[in-house]
């Protein structure tokens, strides 16, 4: 199936359900416990699930959200919050566009960032980005934008929920979805 508007808003209506259905936070330890998809470790809780955190969140909006099955659903599903993705911000442009076409498949996802390497702003992004933050110069967060200035992200303080775009963290670097591309897709 082609990535369309009309999927990207099934992935949104998915978090959606996600808040609603009370995910909770666990801490991002490398473990493959924090790392597992709670969806489909059936890791529930009394009160709610188990839990993710955002970069199992983001993963989880295109595996679950949308089923693409060439994505993987757990946490290190995507590029992650490491120092690749970190240095993302310092290759030349077309160096880290193969580093993620390599990771997540060429021609799926165009890599959005200012030439300067500031700050995004509601201007650059569009709904259904998925959007790095950046504190020190480090990434240290993983969000889903759902326009309006609005994000969608995993935190300690309130587990899956809606947010402001601004917060401590500065986002400078987003993964947006290229509309016509090939994905694989099932109903999950």
């Amino acid at each position: 199936m082609n990535c369309t508007k009309e999927l990207i808003e099934k992935g949104i209506e998915w978090l959606r359900w996600a808040i609603d259905e009370g995910y909770t936070y666990v801490k991002w330890d490398g473990s493959e416990k924090a790392k597992e998809c709670p969806i489909c470790c059936d890791h529930s809780k009394e009160g709610g699930f188990y839990g993710g955190n955002c970069i199992w969140l983001a993963s989880a909006y295109l595996y679950h959200g949308m089923g693409m099955t060439d994505i993987k659903c757990a946490g290190d599903g995507l590029l992650g919050r490491n120092s690749t993705t970190t240095r993302l911000l310092y290759m030349p442009q077309s160096r880290a566009q193969s580093f993620i076409d390599s990771k997540l498949g060429a021609g799926k996802f165009k890599m959005v960032r200012k030439r300067t390497r500031g700050k995004l702003t509601t201007a650059d992004l569009e709904r259904g980005d998925i959007i790095y933050y950046y504190k020190l110069g480090l990434c240290r967060h993983v969000a889903i934008y759902i326009g309006e200035g609005r994000i969608i992200d995993c935190s300690s303080a309130y587990g899956v929920d809606e947010n402001s775009l601004d917060s401590a963290f500065t986002c400078r670097l987003a993964l947006r979805m290229v509309y016509g591309s090939l994905y694989n897709k099932t109903i999950i």
